[in-house]
C-alpha cells in the first residue's frame, strides 16, 4: 500500500510537470517544432543542429529550430512517462476495487484521449479547439490523480455544510474551470496581446468586445500557428 501510494503521488507531481512544460512548449511557439508525431523529424530522439539538412531533406516545409524541437520532445517524453505510471496505477486500482476501480477507468480513458489530442495538435497544425481541448484534458488527470490519491489515503468525509456554503464552492469551482479554458482558448488563438490594457482595453470595455468573433471556430487553415481570426 505505502508503495502504492508513493506511485499515486509520483503521477500527481509529473501531470503538474507535463502541465507546466505543455505551457511552457506553447508559450516559446514550440507547439510545431516536429512535425511529426510520436517523433520528431522521424526520430524518437531529439534532433540535434547537426541533423539539420536530413531534418529539411524529410520536411522542407519545416526547418530544423533545435532548441524549440528540444522543448517539444522533453514535453512529449514526460507525457510519456506519466501515462505509463497511470497505467500501472490503473492496474493497481483496479486489483484493489471499490471507487479506485472507477477512477482507474476513467483515467485510461483520459490518457488514451490525451494521446490523441496531442497527435492532432500536430496533425491539425495547433488548432485552437484542439489546443484548449488538450490542456483541460491535463487538468482533468491531474484532478483525477487527486482523488486517486485522497482515496489511498482514506480522507473521511466531510462534515456536511451549510448549503450557502457548498454552493459558492461549487460556483468557485465553475469559475475556475471556466477561467483555464478562457485562458487557454485565448493562447490559442493568439489573442493575448489584443488588449495592452488593464482591466480596460483600448482605453474602454465594449468597444472591441464581440462575443460571436471571440469564439469563432476558424477551419480549413494549414496551420494555426500564429493565426488571428480577424
Amino acid at each position: 500500500m505505502k508503495m502504492h501510494k508513493r506511485l499515486a503521488s509520483v503521477a500527481i507531481a509529473l501531470a503538474v510537470l507535463v502541465i507546466a512544460l505543455g505551457a511552457y512548449t506553447r508559450l516559446t511557439d514550440a507547439g510545431l517544432a516536429c512535425p511529426d508525431w510520436p517523433g520528431c523529424y522521424g526520430s524518437l530522439a531529439i534532433p540535434r543542429a547537426e541533423h539539420a539538412e536530413l531534418a529539411a531533406q524529410r520536411y522542407p516545409a519545416s526547418p530544423l529550430v533545435p532548441h524549440k524541437a528540444r522543448s517539444e520532445m522533453v514535453h512529449r517524453y514526460c507525457a510519456g512517462v506519466l501515462g505509463g505510471v497511470i497505467v500501472l496505477l490503473s492496474g493497481l486500482g483496479w486489483r484493489t476495487g471499490g471507487r479506485l476501480r472507477h477512477l482507474s477507468l476513467i483515467l485510461l480513458v483520459l490518457v488514451a484521449g490525451q494521446a490523441a489530442l496531442g497527435m492532432w495538435t500536430v496533425t491539425l497544425a495547433l488548432h485552437p479547439l484542439v489546443v484548449t481541448t488538450h490542456l483541460l484534458g491535463g487538468f482533468a488527470i491531474l484532478t483525477l490523480l487527486w482523488l486517486y490519491r485522497a482515496e489511498l489515503a482514506g480522507f473521511p468525509s466531510p462534515p456536511p455544510v451549510h448549503q450557502g456554503v457548498s454552493w459558492l464552492g461549487s460556483m468557485a469551482c465553475g469559475v475556475l474551470l471556466l477561467q483555464i479554458a478562457l485562458g487557454g482558448w485565448t493562447s490559442a488563438n493568439y489573442a493575448a496581446m489584443a488588449c495592452v490594457e488593464f482591466p480596460l482595453c483600448q482605453g474602454n470595455w465594449q468597444a472591441e468586445l464581440n462575443w460571436a468573433q471571440a469564439f469563432h471556430l476558424p477551419l480549413g487553415h494549414a496551420s494555426y500557428e500564429f493565426y488571428q481570426s480577424d
